[in-house]
């Protein structure tokens, strides 16, 4: 899995709240292992806006960035 997510705030929001809550279902059944996303449009994830999506879709954040087992 990569490192990184591209994305536009606005009105992409729900479709990336759908996005993200997919990923975080697709780890904790096992099709990815471990995902940790580091940055977001070139951005730190603990920083991104995005980041929020990802947390309430259940990713946790560790220094590396935004991480779900």
């Amino acid at each position: 899995v990569g490192r990184a997510a591209d994305g536009a705030p606005g009105e992409a929001t729900p479709r990336l709240r759908a996005a993200a809550e997919a990923l975080a279902r697709s780890a904790r059944e096992g099709a990815l292992g471990t995902v940790t996303v580091e940055r977001i449009n070139g951005s730190p994830a603990l920083t991104s806006p995005f980041g929020a999506l990802l947390e309430a879709a259940g990713f946790l954040a560790t220094p590396r960035g935004l991480r779900l087992r």
